[in-house]
């Protein structure tokens, strides 16, 4: 029987989704456009899926269920300890030791609606995501590499596309923190004006809330094409007697 290919899309992915309720929400140009120009790219990342290469293979044997393979567990302990950093607000030690900012009690309102911080929070975590996730993806191609045909194949073309979407991806990637700080200002000024009829601090923390939401989604989308290496070296694997 054939596998079905998993409904994982980099043009249906939670990052651009993100962008787009933000757009909406507030409806700026730039938000829109990074949107749409996000989807566009990706659909071409998306014509040449790295799951697409496994649909043809045969699904596992009756009987057998799936074995967890180390470089899953590797990749869902990253996902896991890496997400619930940055979406919490404690200011515990953690791995990457990156605290959202929080405003002290000495300082002044306009000290408070300052986005610098918070632009130096996302570009760390940028930095941290560019630092922790290539690693592990160049493992996961090594082991595919040494695995069968369509694996090899997968490999050579994970390394391609690396190369390729890079430049474009960081490109990209690196609007994120603009368009945050522009939100932030909107709330800022609506809140200002007592059109949304927040509470003090309320729009702070929606947009400290936003902020943590597009950063989760940038992890997800970061994943992406290690996620697919990795699955598809513990099915084959799994398809073998």
């Amino acid at each position: 029987m054939a596998r079905q290919q998993p409904g994982i899309g980099f043009s249906s992915s939670g990052l651009v989704r993100t962008l787009s309720r933000l757009a909406l929400a507030e409806a700026p140009d730039r938000a829109a456009s990074l949107a749409e120009q996000l989807g566009q790219w990706l659909d071409l990342a998306d014509a040449t899926s790295l799951y697409t290469v496994l649909h043809a293979q045969a699904g596992p044997a009756a009987g057998q269920g799936p074995q967890r393979h180390p470089l899953q567990q590797d990749l869902e302990q990253l996902r896991s300890s890496m997400g619930a950093a940055l979406g919490s607000e404690a200011q515990e030690p953690t791995p990457w030791r990156i605290r959202l900012p929080q405003p002290g009690p000495q300082e002044s309102p306009e000290q408070a609606a300052d986005f610098t911080p918070y632009h130096r929070y996302y570009l760390a975590w940028q930095r941290e995501m560019e630092n922790s996730i290539p690693p592990l993806r160049a493992r996961a191609r090594a082991q595919a590499a040494r695995g069968g045909p369509v694996l090899q194949r997968l490999a050579a073309l994970d390394a391609s596309l690396e190369q390729i979407l890079a430049p474009r991806e960081r490109q990209l990637l690196g609007t994120l923190p603009l368009l945050l700080a522009r939100r932030f200002a909107q709330a800022r000024e609506a809140a200002g004006t007592a059109l949304d009829g927040m509470q003090p601090g309320g729009w702070l923390r929606r947009s400290s809330a936003e902020l943590q939401a597009v950063l989760q989604a940038e992890l997800e989308f970061r994943l992406l094409p290690v996620t697919g290496l990795i699955e598809a070296i513990a099915e084959e694997e799994n398809d073998s007697p």
